[in-house]
């Protein structure tokens, strides 16, 4: 799916919504190609571009928590099977928004013998390797590879717009991935990811639009939970 910038905002490229685009469904958002430098600071003189008044740029490691997974040793079979969801890249590509199941399982002497950690529901997976840039929202307690990096929003950032975003900037992660002697990104280049930061009601105001295109979408067969561009 292609992306189309209107007035800073997202706004999916898909037929229906170049036939139908509505201006009430029309929800503020910065072009993510002013986000170009990842790791530019967040002052006024050096901020990507202005945003609303209210709003501000922050940066990912500021108002989330970040975990990265790990890989239990594969030669011991009583890591494995057990009832602890555990997330690797193809969960994440095969799940869209929202993460609930993982193909493979891991036991709580896997947890406690690997440098994998249990995250709470609502924490945004983000693939670093691979597919990078693919996130999910965990809908359960859950445990990830080393390939994944989980963060916990604060109170400030809600799931769903940081998930948006990222949706929304997957190229700019992906060129940033592409930058080193290997295709992917690194714990300090996600958490320097710039945000910018709505006040929390016009989060939710935002969420609940974008929520409600994303059901059409669903109802046309477009599958907008895995699109990766607004």
């Amino acid at each position: 799916m292609g992306s189309y910038h209107q007035g800073g905002t997202f706004a999916p490229i898909t037929l229906y919504h170049r036939r139908r685009y509505s201006k009430k469904a029309h929800a503020a958002m910065p072009d993510p190609d002013a986000t170009a430098a990842l790791t530019t600071t967040t002052t006024a003189a050096d901020a990507p571009r202005p945003l609303p008044d209210g709003w501000r740029w922050a940066r990912l490691g500021d108002v989330c928590e970040t975990q990265s997974g790990g890989t239990p040793v594969r030669g011991h079979s009583e890591y494995y099977g057990g009832n602890i969801a555990w997330a690797k890249i193809e969960d994440l590509t095969q799940s869209g928004m929202y993460i609930e199941s993982t193909a493979e399982r891991i036991t709580i002497n896997g947890l406690e013998n690997s440098s994998a950690r249990l995250l709470p529901p609502g924490t945004v997976l983000l693939a670093m390797y691979g597919s990078i840039g693919t996130a999910s929202i965990t809908r359960c307690s859950m445990t990830t590879n080393q390939a994944i990096i989980g963060c916990k929003c604060s109170e400030e950032l809600l799931p769903e717009i940081l998930w948006y975003w990222l949706a929304r900037t997957k190229g700019t992660l992906v060129a940033q991935g592409r930058g080193g002697t290997q295709s992917n990104l690194n714990a300090e280049i996600v958490r320097n990811i710039l945000i910018p930061l709505p006040p929390l009601a016009e989060q939710r105001r935002i969420a609940t639009i974008l929520a409600a295109r994303m059901a059409a979408l669903r109802e046309l067969g477009a599958r907008p939970a895995k699109a990766t561009s607004f």
